[in-house]
């Protein structure tokens, strides 16, 4: 997984890396920052975004919109209804976040599938709405416990809700485990199938992006994840097994050194040859649906 065998220069690469670490550097203060919630919250309902949510009432793929589920620096995540009184998640993303659009760039600039993704705030927003969408929809059909996505409009996704009745199924680093061992291994065969059938890397797993529901790991916030394509793929997924490692380690867990645990992951995605993304097909009724 040569970087320069990536489709692009050294140079392209370094700054993409010199992104990535301004990125990381944002992140850790923004998690000890709770005070730009207020922020956040008048960033998300702009005029654009609610009409969204009023085209997706009137075509009945929401009924209505109840209580704030999570709130970050790109997006908030909301509890719904939909036409049949199902709960879903609705994470909106926030049009108006100049330090999105930065954070966003180390994920897409590289991505095959976004190559031609105009730079300016609301388009870039926009396409990662459906980057998601579309991860969601690659990483369900491989198999991956992920929320199912439903549909996505704009800058508003919609998807399944991992919890009951409006509350969300708790976060790993919030969940004691009975037998941390096991979870961490079956947490590697998700990290495996993710790469060899999905053909994706999470490229931001961690312990604040795994639920735990009905006893089982459910990883969700896939909308940085990148294809096996991506200059960037090796550093992301060598930074998720340090992540998996690092917090397993913690519950007292004999983890499997990272470049095993690398070299365990690659070899089981050769072979595999390239997928076609499902979501650039056609609707149909049995497929989650896109718009925007």
């Amino acid at each position: 997984m040569a970087e320069t065998e990536r489709g692009l220069s050294r140079s392209k690469t370094k700054r993409l890396k010199h992104r990535l670490r301004v990125v990381e550097k944002r992140d850790r203060f923004l998690r000890r920052d709770r005070t730009l919630n207020a922020a956040v919250l008048e960033e998300v309902f702009d005029r654009p975004t609610l009409m969204t949510i009023y085209d997706l009432m009137n075509q009945g793929a929401l009924q209505r919109l109840e209580g704030t589920v999570s709130a970050g620096k790109e997006s908030r995540v909301y509890s719904g209804v939909d036409e049949h009184g199902n709960y879903v998640a609705v994470k909106i993303y926030l049009t108006t976040s100049a330090e999105f659009r930065r954070g966003m760039l180390p994920y897409i600039e590289g991505d095959p599938r976004f190559e031609h993704v105009k730079h300016n705030t609301r388009s870039l927003i926009q396409s990662w709405a459906q980057k998601e969408f579309r991860n969601l929809q690659r990483a369900h059909e491989a198999g991956v416990r992920v929320p199912k996505p439903i549909f996505v409009k704009n800058n508003v996704l919609i998807m399944e809700f991992i919890g009951r009745e409006g509350l969300p199924a708790p976060l790993l680093k919030d969940t004691p485990i009975k037998d941390p061992t096991k979870l961490y291994r079956l947490l590697f065969q998700t990290v495996r199938k993710l790469y060899a059938r999905a053909r994706l890397v999470h490229a931001d797993l961690s312990e604040y992006n795994i639920m735990i529901w009905k006893g089982r790991s459910v990883i969700f916030d896939v909308s940085q994840s990148v294809p096996l394509e991506h200059p960037m793929a090796e550093t992301f997924l060598k930074r998720d097994l340090e992540n998996l490692n690092r917090y397993f380690k913690l519950l007292g867990v004999n983890v499997i050194p990272v470049d095993q645990f690398y070299q365990k992951v690659v070899k089981s995605g050769r072979g595999n040859g390239s997928r076609q993304d499902p979501a650039g097909q056609g609707r149909s009724p049995h497929r989650p649906r896109r718009e925007g």
